[in-house]
C-alpha cells in the first residue's frame, strides 16, 4: 500500500475515532475528500485516466474523443472541465462506505477502503441508471461489490473492463451482462 493511502487511512481513523467534529463534518471529510482521493487522486491518476474499471461504452467514447489516444500516445486526457459525457462512479456508493466506516468497531478501516472503495467510469446514461433506488446504497442481500450494477443493468446490459495504465489496455472483462431482448 502506498504512503498516500496510508495517510488517508490515518486521516479517516482520526476523523471518525478521535476528532470532535460533528457528524456532518465527519461525513463531509470522509465522503468528499478521503473516498474521492482513494479512487481518483494519486500520482498521475485522475477520476478518468488511471481509473481501473470502465464500462465498454465509456472506454470506446474516451478512445474516440482523446486526440493523444487516437494519435497512438495512449495517454489522452480531456481538456480541463470537459468530460465528454463520462462520469466517475463509486461502485459501492460513498454514503454506504461512510456508514460502514462509521459503524466499524473492529479497526478494519483499511480493509473496508481496500475492498469497497474504487471507481468505475461510465457514460452519463449508464450513471443515470444507478441514480434511482441504488444511488446511496447497495441492493438487499448483496454479496459482491458489482451487485449494484447487476441490479441496475439487468434489463439494459453492461460490460465492465479492467484497464491497465498508462497504456490504456483492456486486461479482462469484469462484468458482462447482455441486453435483455424482451
Amino acid at each position: 500500500m502506498n504512503e498516500a493511502k496510508k495517510s488517508l487511512i490515518f486521516l479517516t481513523e482520526w476523523v471518525l475515532e478521535k476528532s470532535s467534529f460533528s457528524d456532518e463534518v465527519q461525513k463531509s471529510l470522509v465522503k468528499d475528500y478521503v473516498l474521492w482521493k482513494w479512487t481518483a487522486g494519486f500520482d498521475e491518476e485522475t477520476k478518468f485516466q488511471g481509473c481501473r474499471f470502465w464500462s465498454k461504452q465509456s472506454f470506446e467514447k474516451w478512445k474516440a474523443t482523446c486526440r493523444k489516444f487516437k494519435s497512438g500516445k495512449k495517454s489522452g486526457k480531456f481538456s480541463k472541465g470537459k468530460t465528454n459525457g463520462l462520469r466517475h462512479d463509486h461502485v459501492v456508493p460513498r454514503a454506504f462506505i461512510f456508514n460502514k466506516l462509521r459503524n466499524n468497531s473492529n479497526g478494519k478501516i483499511s480493509g473496508i477502503l481496500e475492498c469497497l472503495s474504487f471507481g468505475c467510469v461510465l457514460t452519463h446514461d449508464e450513471d443515470e441508471r444507478l441514480n434511482g433506488n441504488l444511488k446511496d446504497t447497495m441492493p438487499e442481500g448483496w454479496k459482491d461489490v458489482w451487485d449494484r450494477y447487476r441490479v441496475a443493468f439487468r434489463d439494459k446490459g453492461i460490460t465492465i473492463f479492467e484497464i491497465s495504465w498508462p497504456d490504456a489496455k483492456i486486461i479482462k472483462i469484469i462484468l458482462d451482462m447482455p441486453q435483455n431482448e424482451s
